[in-house]
Formats: C-alpha cells, sequence, structure tokens
C-alpha cells in the first residue's frame, strides 16, 4: 500500500518508464535504486541487456521536519538548503493555522533556484490546513516561506509537515 505523497512519485516514474518504453524498442541504461528486477534486488546497477517481466520500485520518503533530508539537516521555513543527494526530490510542505483572529490571510510559497513558485493558503479563516508541492532538481536551491498578508494573524501558525521522495 502506498503512503500519502508516495502515489506522486510513482506517477512520475511509471510515465518516465513508460515513455523510455516507448521512445526505444531496446533500453539501454536505466539506473534504479531500492528496487528489484524479477524478485532480485538490484540496489544501484545498471540494467543494460536481456528482459524482465516484473519491476519493482520504491521511493526513499522522509519527514524533513524530523529526519535530516537532501538539504543536509531537518527543514524550517525560511531556510535555504541545497539538494545536495544528486537525484530529484519531490517535496510536499504543509501549514496549519489556528485559533481565533480577524479575516487572516496567510500564504505558503516555495522558491527553487531563485525562481517563487504558487503559493496557497486559507484566505479570511482563522484555522486550515493548506501545502504545497515542487520538485528540486539535483544541486538546486529551495526554501519555503509562510507569510501573513492581511488580517490579524492566527494564535498559531505551524509547519506541520515536510515530505521529501528521492525521485
Amino acid at each position: 500500500m502506498l503512503k500519502h505523497g508516495n502515489w506522486k512519485a510513482l506517477i512520475v516514474f511509471v510515465v518516465m518508464f513508460v515513455g523510455l518504453a516507448w521512445a526505444s524498442t531496446k533500453m539501454r541504461s536505466l539506473i534504479i535504486t531500492s528496487s528489484t528486477v524479477d524478485s532480485t534486488p538490484i540496489g544501484q546497477t545498471t540494467a543494460s541487456t536481456g528482459a524482465f517481466t516484473t519491476l519493482t520500485w520504491s521511493a526513499a520518503q522522509k519527514n524533513c521536519l524530523s529526519v535530516s533530508c537532501a538539504g543536509g539537516s531537518t527543514y524550517a521555513a525560511g531556510t535555504t538548503y541545497t539538494n545536495s543527494s544528486g537525484a530529484p526530490q519531490y517535496e510536499e510542505v504543509g501549514v496549519t493555522t489556528t485559533g481565533s483572529c480577524s479575516g487572516n490571510n496567510t500564504q505558503l510559497s516555495f522558491t527553487v533556484n531563485g525562481v517563487s513558485g504558487y503559493g496557497n493558503g486559507v484566505w479570511n479563516e482563522c484555522s486550515g490546513q493548506f501545502g504545497v508541492s515542487f520538485i528540486v532538481p539535483a544541486g538546486a536551491t529551495f526554501s519555503v516561506t509562510i507569510t501573513q498578508v492581511s488580517g490579524g494573524p492566527p494564535a498559531s501558525t505551524t509547519l506541520s509537515n515536510w515530505l521529501e521522495v528521492n525521485l
């Protein structure tokens, strides 16, 4: 059973894998980590010949609020990190706001290599949950920012989750 967030990484992998298979009748080189081919663990090997019937793939998923991730540490809002993993990373970040306030508008946004991405937030609400997701290329810098756009701030604004999946 796939955990929350893994389904997105699996879809990306399937689309890439089908695209490779469609583009060529012979697969030249495919690097797969933490996986099996026909039930045989392959670790970090390169399969370039032969055929297989079953490919099992798994992504390394981490909660970056409590364990060190590709940026080299646990993560916090407002800090810039560098993806030093050597592979693209899928990031999914969530925020929770609670308490009483007046017309709260809080936004969560992300930046990859200095380019800001789409933000998400709660509008005219004092309590809510919202998040953003994005992909960080190997070697790229990234960060998230929580911004009080307008209104009275909620009693609590918390970075509630930061999921990272190695693609």
